[in-house]
């Protein structure tokens, strides 16, 4: 077995008492295999048009919200 894949299960197991799923120890490994398996790039990023702001505590971010909108629509909705 691939280190990448044992290093995936023992941050599994690590994990185990602070997760609640139902996800089997398969479906896990399934799911590591398919993931370094995929390929991204430029064209897998939605990028939001914005601003950012330093505030008091945190650095803030403001979407444009047309653009926002517009995304929520092509990831969720389908037309018919």
């Amino acid at each position: 077995m691939n280190s990448i894949y044992i290093t995936f299960w023992r941050t599994v197991e690590a994990l185990s008492g602070q997760m609640q799923t139902s996800i089997t120890r398969n479906q896990y490994l399934t799911l590591a295999q398919k993931l370094d398996q995929a390929a991204f790039d430029e064209q897998c990023y939605d990028v939001l048009g914005g601003r950012n702001v330093a505030g008091e505590q945190y650095d803030e971010v403001y979407l444009q919200e047309l653009a926002l909108l517009l995304l929520i629509l092509k990831l969720f909705y389908l037309e018919r």
